[in-house]
């Protein structure tokens, strides 16, 4: 067997560059190259991704039990946030207590503002982005308070951006570089702020901002976490054959042909999707998918008079029919009576698509002293893409808090330059899995063509494209076909 690398985060960033969904015929020597490549990337059995977003902390107490400080800035208003700015740039590090226990006080110095910071202890330190950290920055020009940030959840990318707005002030609300909320008018000025509770400012602000999305509950990920480690154990196992996939019956054939594969077998980016939906579908019809139905395409829920030409040369949406056959095949396997027709599978075929719109703006890169206000735009265009991959990760933690025990299979758009710049084709399929550790960490498990990468890796090489996202249950039974023994 082959030594391999213990990080995951080391798989696919140059390999997975090429699309592997029903791609022309590559040549021999690059097809084994790419097969041993992805071989010595595979994690070893058993071994444990690191949490996705390594600035993360354990032990977050859910919003009705907030770490809240307003004790302290209370004690601290006028002696620190609102004093004279030399007083306040001069200030010494010291330890502030309460009932929820140790914060550090200290400053930073910035050439055009100053940063009051108030951080608690966590995991042996006192992170800048802990729970409950409130981070107050002024200006060196007059003094001025120009903005407090409020971290959520002990995570440097879910916070409050709090700014003076007139008489009162106004709350920006983000999550993984996503704007969840901008410009929350709040009833009072940001001095009366410096010394509120978060409890008051989620109750002003009750009817405009989701704020269970800060209050998850780590045991209802218990299946998701089980079906990532039966997942995970198995990886060692996979190799990386193009057009490859495992039949009804297990055994490993070529998608376009069904014809048998040579040698033990394996899987591209498709097959190994198709493996893991069939290990769900196994306990509960008793046996896996055929390859035929997977290949449908669906041309009259998708496509337009532009892309009709190109349908049988270069299929352009079969990474998008592909998911979307997947997860009709395994509501029809869950529920037996929900197809009675083929008219009825054509309007049941979107049924797990996921078209939610989050937010509408993303932060472009996060500083955890200051956390900007420089927004961009984010698209997202179903018709044509669905969502942009830099913006994904925000995506997940929303439908992570919303859609308990779900996993869903991302097919990416990308130009396709052989056919001028106007088309795009789904030429990728990745299974995601958002979910909670038990110790309240937000994690994200990313499994390829029978690797695990990470939301690192493919914002790296798809961060400006799109993809669509459909949605599956995350089962605890797994029964997906055997893999030869190496």
């Amino acid at each position: 067997m082959h030594d391999r690398l213990k990080s995951p985060h080391l798989t696919v960033d140059n390999l997975l560059m090429i699309p592997d969904t029903r791609l022309p015929p590559t040549p021999r020597i690059a097809l084994a190259v790419l097969a041993i490549l992805l071989s010595l990337a595979v994690p070893e059995a058993g071994a444990q991704a690191p949490v996705s977003g390594a600035r993360r902390l354990p032990g977050d107490r859910p919003l009705r039990k907030f770490p809240e400080t307003d004790d302290i800035r209370s004690r601290l208003r006028d002696e620190v946030f609102l004093a004279p700015m030399e007083r306040a740039m001069a200030l010494k590090p010291r330890l502030e207590l309460n009932d929820y226990g140790s914060w550090r006080l200290r400053v930073e110095i910035k050439p055009d503002a100053f940063y009051l910071l108030l951080v608690p202890k966590a995991d042996g330190s006192f992170p800048v982005w802990g729970q409950g950290a409130w981070i107050v920055k002024r200006s060196r020009r007059d003094g001025s308070v120009t903005q407090a940030k409020v971290f959520m959840r002990g995570d440097q990318e879910v916070f409050l951006r709090i700014y003076p707005f007139a008489d009162r002030a106004k709350m920006d609300v983000v999550a993984y570089g996503g704007v969840l909320r901008r410009e929350v008018i709040l009833p009072v000025p940001i001095d009366r702020l410096l010394v509120a509770p978060v409890a008051d400012i989620v109750r002003w602000t009750s009817g405009t901002v989701e704020w269970s999305l800060f209050s998850p509950d780590p045991g209802l990920y218990a299946d998701s976490r089980k079906l990532i480690a039966s997942v995970r154990e198995r990886l060692p196992l996979f190799d990386y054959v193009e057009d490859g996939a495992f039949d009804g019956s297990g055994k490993p054939v070529f998608i376009s042909t069904g014809k048998p594969q040579p040698g033990r077998g394996g899987v591209n980016c498709s097959g190994f999707a198709k493996w893991l939906v069939d290990g769900i579908i196994k306990p509960v019809a008793g046996s896996w998918l055929e390859i035929e139905p997977l290949k449908e395409r669906r041309e009259g829920v998708r496509g337009t008079s532009f892309t009709s030409p190109y349908e049988t040369s270069l299929d352009p949406f079969f990474g998008l029919d592909w998911s979307r056959n997947l997860a009709f095949e395994t509501a029809r396997a869950m529920h037996p009576s929900l197809v009675a027709s083929p008219a009825a599978s054509r309007e049941k075929i979107t049924d797990n698509d996921v078209l939610a719109q989050p937010f509408g703006l993303i932060v472009p890169g996060l500083d955890p002293l200051n956390g900007g206000g420089k927004y961009e735009t984010y698209p997202i265009d179903f018709p044509t893409g669905g969502y942009r991959v830099d913006g994904l990760e925000a995506v997940l933690y929303i439908l992570a808090m919303r859609e308990p025990g779900r996993f869903y299979l991302a097919a990416f758009n990308v130009p396709d330059s052989s056919a001028g710049p106007e088309l795009r084709r789904y030429t990728h399929v990745a299974a995601l899995f958002p979910y909670f550790e038990p110790d309240g960490r937000f994690a994200i498990a990313v499994f390829e063509s029978g690797a695990e990468t990470g939301m690192d890796s493919l914002t790296r090489r798809y961060g400006g494209a799109f993809a669509r996202l459909v949605r599956f249950p995350a089962e605890a039974e797994f029964d997906p076909p055997p893999l030869p023994p190496r």
